[in-house]
């Protein structure tokens, strides 16, 4: 199960009200669909999995690129799941004094293991990522490409993309009407678009909601 590019892109021009396909640049709408795959991750990121070979000396390893979470990180001689560090009084990190290894993520994009893994130790590390962007260049015509996303997702995905797409022309608008003079009575709406584009975004949420988020690993 995937999503057609091409299909995704002519979805959201039509939302667009741009069926003609000269209103929005091929790198803003491509710009819109990867801003829809990273909206997507909390409900359903794609996975992977990669090893870690001990050598003995290091205690921290680098992270995938396109790292988003840890699922499990598992030890492939004893065949176990090892435990994320609890920061909490009467536990141990960095010592042998605790009898099982454990692991932490640190800021720099870094797995880091309390005990150093000796060169006999090879961890399988299971995580979800990004998802893959497509890439576009200016002023040329995307390749239909599937998205390796589930069917489910088209509808959420084109009020995203649709709703990123708008905001170069709402950031316009208040950048314009900042100098309205305000001569309407009641309270009259002031940027339109960006109404849209909040809008868009709860449908988009709407549509996700419908359908169950991606099961989280006890860590």
């Amino acid at each position: 199960m995937s999503v057609s590019y091409n299909a995704l892109v002519d979805r959201i021009q039509r939302l667009l009200s741009d069926t003609a396909g000269t209103a929005y640049s091929a790198a803003l709408l491509n710009d819109g669909v990867c801003h829809a795959l990273d909206a997507i991750l909390a409900w359903v990121p794609d996975r992977s999995y990669y090893d870690i070979a001990g050598d003995g000396v290091k205690r921290s390893f680098d992270l995938p690129d396109n790292f988003y979470e840890i699922e499990a990180v598992i030890d492939k001689v004893q065949g176990n799941i090892i435990a994320r560090a609890v920061f909490a009084p009467g536990q141990y990190f960095g010592t042998t004094m605790h009898a099982s290894n454990t692991w932490r993520l640190t800021t720099d994009d870094k797995i880091t293991f309390a005990q150093i893994p000796t060169s006999d130790e090879t961890f399988e590390v299971w995580y979800t990522r990004y998802w893959d962007h497509p890439a576009v260049a200016e002023g040329e015509n995307p390749s239909d490409q599937d998205l390796p996303v589930p069917a489910w997702v088209d509808c959420a995905l084109a009020y995203a993309a649709t709703a990123y797409c708008l905001i170069p022309t709402a950031i316009a608008s208040s950048d314009v009407r900042q100098w309205n003079t305000r001569v309407d009575s009641g309270t009259p709406e002031e940027n339109p678009v960006m109404r849209t584009v909040d809008w868009l975004y709860k449908q988009f949420i709407n549509e996700m909601n419908t359908n169950p988020r991606h099961p989280k690993a006890t860590l």
